[in-house]
């Protein structure tokens, strides 16, 4: 319970209320997802949520004046457009067990893109995602996994063998073993794979895993 006092010296009693977190889910979907600046959401099962629309929201927010109505308006429109895609993602998997994504922390730092490219991914939706899919998981009894990024774009999902030469843009062809895909859906495969790899040692080396 809070009391508080408004500008207007006008009292609110606010009343909270714990609810107790479902226990994990035991059987359903392990699916793996690359939250991305083009394509918001690429899932290992092939699906994609998001594409161009949230591009040009980013790119039109960045020439607007920052405070304006339209700037103001628009942050507000791309919001809500994420929120509608995360729900969507999650209403279309409804046996979603564990549920693996990048922990892509601090994605600007010490990074060497141009001032022009830096004030477009300031705009980019990945924190607003990965507050929404963890209260989403949480509250329904899914596993959420946050591995280490590193590479999975670079990896082919197939012979494991990497290789930055592999990506070209937006399609990946392994120098390798030959196998061609999609880059997003070769990089989210991986990150599944990983994340799952990171499952089993942990259970391998605590028998108190659940």
């Amino acid at each position: 319970m809070r009391l508080s006092l408004d500008s207007k010296n006008r009292v609110s009693l606010t009343f909270f209320h714990e609810k107790e977190a479902p226990e994990k889910k035991k059987v359903g979907l392990e699916i793996g997802v690359d939250i991305g600046y083009k394509k918001l959401l690429s899932v290992s099962d092939g699906m994609f949520y998001g594409r161009s629309p949230l591009e040009y929201l980013y790119n039109y927010i960045a020439r607007k004046q920052r405070g304006s109505k339209r700037y103001k308006k628009t942050l507000k429109f791309k919001k809500d457009e994420i929120n509608r895609y995360v729900n969507r993602f999650l209403k279309e998997h409804p046996d979603l067990k564990t549920l693996v994504v990048e922990n892509l922390k601090e994605v600007k730092k010490d990074s060497k893109f141009s001032k022009k490219i830096n004030n477009k991914l300031q705009y980019w939706s990945y924190r607003q995602v990965l507050e929404k899919m963890e209260r989403s998981c949480a509250e329904n009894g899914i596993l959420l996994l946050k591995i280490n990024p590193a590479y999975t774009s670079q990896t082919c999902s197939n012979c494991g063998m990497k290789d930055k030469k592999s990506r070209n843009g937006e399609k990946f062809h392994c120098l390798s073993c030959g196998y061609s895909d999609d880059a997003d859906h070769n990089a989210y495969v991986n990150i599944l794979q990983r994340g799952l790899m990171t499952t089993l040692t942990t259970k391998q080396e605590s028998p108190c895993f659940s």
